[in-house]
C-alpha cells in the first residue's frame, strides 16, 4: 500500500517538475524576441513571471497531494526511491532533487536536513551525467586569422545577417584583444576560442560568452571572451568586448537581476562559466542563470563542507550593529548571515512584515548591480560552540521568536544570507584617501542608479552600502526600502519666525513618505575630507529636482542604461 501511494507521489512529483521546467524554457526563449524587438517592459514582465513559477509548481503538488504529503518518513523514503529511478537519465537531475526536497520541507517543516525523505550531499555528486555535445562550439586558429574566426563565431549565433557592421566591429574587437595582449605580455597568440552556444540575455542586452586558449610555456592559458550584443533599429551591434575574469565577474554579479539563458545541461554549462570565473561559487552560478532554488541547495551544501573543514566561530560582522537585523559571519567563509530581531530597536519603526516585504521586493526587482541577492532559510542547524558567546546570548536573546538553543544545538527558524562585501564606512575608515575618493564616489553613483530602477534605500547611511572585491559600491540593508516612485520628494519649509528654527519638533506637517534631499548631507555621514568631492559629483542629489525628474522618467516608462560593464570596455 505505502509503495502504491509513493509510486503515485514520486509521479506526481516529477509531472509537476517537467511542467515546471518547460514553462521555465518556454519563458527564457521568449528572451530573444524581447531583445530583438528592443521590449525591456515585456522582458521585466517575464523575469517577474519566471521567479514565481517555482512556488506555484510547489503549491500544486501540495494540492494534488493532499493528505498524502503528510505521512511518515517510510512514505517520503520510499517516494524518493522510484523519483531517483524517474530522473536517473535527465540532464537536469541535480535540479529534480532540489524540487523534491522544497516540496518535503513544504510539508514537514524540517529542521536541519533529513536524509531519510531528502537528498543529502553525495547525492548531489552527479557522476557520469549525460554530455551535451552541442553545448560549446570550438574554433581553431591554426588555419584562420583571428578577425575571421570572430565573424564565423558572429555568424553562428541566431543574429546572421542582421548585424549593423559586422566586418567593421569584428575589427575592433580584434584590435581590443590585441591590445590586452600587449598590456599583458602574451606573446603567444590564441590557439582556440571556444563559445557557449545559448545566448545570454538580460536587461535589453545579449550576451556571447566564451574562451580563448592559449599555449604558454608555463602551460595553458584560458582568458575570457564575452560579447555584449546591442538590439537598434539599425541591426545588432557589439556594444563591447569583456577580456578579464574581473570584467566579466561583475556580469556574472550577485548584485545583478538573473540571466535567461536556455540549455538543458547545467552542470557542463556551469563548469564552462568556472574555467573563465575560478573564484565564482557555484551557488551564484546557478542563482545567476535562474535557478535560484538549486543556488540556495549549493550554497547549503558549501556551508557545511566548509565547517566541516574549519573551527573559527560566527561571530558579528564588521561595523554598526543593525537595529533591526542581527547580522553574523564566519570569518573564513565569505557570506553575512542576518536574522530579525523580536523588537526593532528605535528609533526605527518598521515591523518584521515590513522587513520580509522589503526583501521580496529586492527578489523580484531589477538590482541593477546595486543590490545584493539574499537567499532565504528556514529551520536550520547548527553546533552552538561554533558561535562566539556573545553572538549566541543576543541570537537567543533578541531574536527568541525565530532562534533556539537546545542541547548544544542553536535552531534558526528564519534567515536570509548574503554576499560578505566591507562596510562602506568602514572601508573610507581603514583605506586610502584615493580609495576612499573612488567608493564614495561610487556611493553616489549607486544611489543614482538605484533611483533609475524605481528604488529608494530609505536609509542612505554609509553603513547600509558595502565595498565589493572589484570597488564596486552596492546596497545590502533592505529594512526602509521603498518603490521611488512612492516617495514625495519635498524643499524644507523656511521658518516664518526666528525662533521656529530652536522648537525641539518640526512647525510643518510631515507625512510618513515625505523626504527633505537637502538633508541628507547633514546626516550621511562622509568625511569633511571626502563631501566635497562627492558634492562635485553627486551635489544634485541633495536637490529635489534630481529626485522629482527621475520619478517623472519613470511615469513615462523611460528605460535609462545600466550598463554591467565599464564604458570603456564599449567599442564605440
Amino acid at each position: 500500500m505505502v509503495e502504491n501511494q509513493s509510486r503515485r507521489a514520486a509521479s506526481i512529483i516529477l509531472d509537476a517538475f517537467e511542467v515546471y521546467q518547460s514553462t521555465f524554457v518556454a519563458v527564457t526563449l521568449r528572451a530573444q524576441h524581447r531583445f530583438e524587438q528592443r521590449d525591456q517592459a515585456g522582458a521585466r514582465e517575464d523575469a517577474a513571471y519566471r521567479l514565481g513559477l517555482y512556488d506555484e509548481f510547489l503549491d500544486y503538488c501540495v494540492t494534488e497531494l493532499g493528505s498524502a504529503g503528510g505521512q511518515e518518513r517510510e512514505f517520503w523514503a520510499e517516494a524518493r526511491r522510484v523519483y531517483s529511478e524517474l530522473i536517473e537519465e535527465r540532464f537536469d537531475r541535480e535540479l529534480a532533487q532540489t524540487f523534491f526536497n522544497s516540496l518535503t520541507r513544504r510539508f514537514h517543516s524540517t529542521v536541519g536536513l533529513d536524509a531519510g525523505m531528502e537528498y543529502y550531499d553525495s547525492d548531489f555528486e552527479i557522476q557520469g551525467f549525460k554530455v551535451d555535445e552541442f553545448l560549446v562550439k570550438t574554433y581553431s586558429l591554426d588555419q584562420q586569422s583571428l578577425d575571421h574566426v570572430l565573424l564565423e563565431i558572429l555568424q553562428d549565433t541566431p543574429y546572421a545577417g542582421r548585424y549593423r557592421a559586422l566586418r567593421g566591429e569584428c575589427q575592433l574587437v580584434v584590435d581590443r584583444i590585441v591590445a590586452f595582449e600587449n598590456s599583458q605580455n602574451l606573446h603567444m597568440p590564441v590557439d582556440s576560442i571556444e563559445m557557449l552556444t545559448p545566448v545570454f540575455y538580460r536587461d535589453g542586452m545579449a550576451y556571447l560568452v566564451g574562451r580563448m586558449n592559449r599555449r604558454l610555456q608555463s602551460g595553458p592559458l584560458v582568458t575570457p571572451l564575452v560579447l555584449p550584443l546591442q538590439s537598434t533599429p539599425a541591426g545588432v551591434g557589439i556594444d563591447a568586448v569583456l577580456l578579464t575574469e574581473d570584467e566579466v565577474s561583475i556580469l556574472f554579479s550577485f548584485a545583478r537581476s538573473y540571466f535567461f539563458v536556455a540549455t538543458t545541461s547545467h552542470q557542463q554549462l556551469i563548469q564552462f562559466v568556472q574555467t573563465i570565473l575560478p573564484r565564482k561559487r557555484v551557488d551564484e552560478i546557478y542563482s545567476s542563470i535562474g535557478h535560484y532554488r538549486h543556488g540556495k541547495t549549493e550554497l547549503h551544501r558549501g556551508l557545511r563542507w566548509h565547517l566541516a573543514r574549519s573551527r573559527d566561530r560566527f561571530d558579528f560582522t564588521r561595523g554598526k550593529k543593525g537595529m533591526v537585523m542581527i547580522a553574523f559571519t564566519l570569518p573564513s567563509y565569505d557570506v553575512v548571515f542576518k536574522v530579525i530581531r523580536d523588537r526593532v530597536k528605535p528609533p526605527k519603526v518598521c515591523d518584521r512584515q515590513k522587513v520580509l516585504d522589503s526583501y521580496d521586493l529586492v527578489f523580484k526587482h531589477d538590482r541593477v548591480g546595486r543590490m545584493v541577492d539574499a537567499q532565504e532559510f528556514v529551520n536550520l542547524e547548527f553546533k552552538g560552540d561554533r558561535f562566539s558567546e556573545a553572538l549566541r546570548e543576543e541570537l537567543v536573546q533578541e531574536a527568541s521568536e525565530t532562534v533556539e538553543a537546545s542541547g548544544g544545538v542553536l535552531t534558526i527558524g528564519h534567515l536570509y544570507t548574503e554576499r560578505r562585501v566591507t562596510p562602506l564606512d568602514v572601508f573610507i575608515r581603514e583605506r586610502s584617501l584615493e580609495e576612499s575618493i573612488a567608493a564614495i564616489l561610487d556611493y553616489g553613483a549607486a544611489i543614482k542608479e538605484l533611483a533609475i530602477a524605481n528604488i529608494f534605500p530609505g536609509d542612505l547611511f554609509l553603513k547600509n552600502f558595502g565595498v565589493t572585491r572589484h570597488g564596486r559600491v552596492v546596497f545590502y540593508d533592505y529594512d526602509e526600502l521603498c518603490l521611488l516612485t512612492e516617495c514625495n520628494f519635498r524643499r524644507f519649509p523656511s521658518a516664518r519666525y526666528d525662533y521656529q528654527e530652536l522648537e525641539a519638533l518640526p512647525w510643518f506637517a510631515v507625512r510618513e513618505n515625505d523626504i527633505f534631499p537637502e538633508e541628507f548631507v547633514h546626516f550621511l555621514g562622509i568625511p569633511s575630507a571626502l563631501l566635497g568631492r562627492f558634492m562635485e559629483e553627486h551635489g544634485d542629489l541633495f536637490e529635489v529636482e534630481f529626485w522629482r525628474s527621475t520619478q517623472e522618467s519613470l511615469s513615462r516608462g523611460e528605460v535609462i542604461e545600466v550598463l554591467p560593464y565599464k564604458r570603456g570596455a564599449r567599442l564605440l
